[in-house]
């Protein structure tokens, strides 16, 4: 079973890095967010069952994933952003905390609508 401890120390690995702890609710819920290049696409798709392809991302992604146990062992989100969304217009912070927030909601809105709550 993945608890957050373990999705936090593998993610230390990767390009993707713990940024926050957070209650949803009764859930505690991890996220975690980083620049995912081209060539590790197929590690998105085989750790999280979303594909992501360089058609779509050519210059690479921004991957935001939320996590929180529960009775079930645990739900889970990835949300995939351009990794050139708004550079001209919004810093680099401000691009992560929007990508942070519209994950946090995303897990809000599964979380509610789960049978586990």
């Amino acid at each position: 079973m993945t608890t957050k401890d373990k999705l936090e120390k593998t993610l230390e690995s990767s390009s993707i890095k713990p940024v926050m702890r957070t209650k949803i609710d009764k859930y505690d819920v991890f996220i975690a967010d980083g620049f995912v290049a081209v060539e590790h696409y197929p590690y998105i798709e085989f750790a999280t069952g979303v594909p992501v392809y360089e058609s779509q991302y050519p210059n690479g992604c921004y991957a935001t994933i939320w996590y929180t146990e529960a009775k079930t062992g645990g739900q889970a989100g990835i949300s995939i952003c351009e990794a050139l969304h708004d550079i001209e217009s919004i810093t680099l912070n401000a691009r992560q905390t929007a990508r942070v927030n519209a994950s946090l909601e995303l897990a809000r809105r599964t979380l509610m609508k789960s049978a586990i709550h």
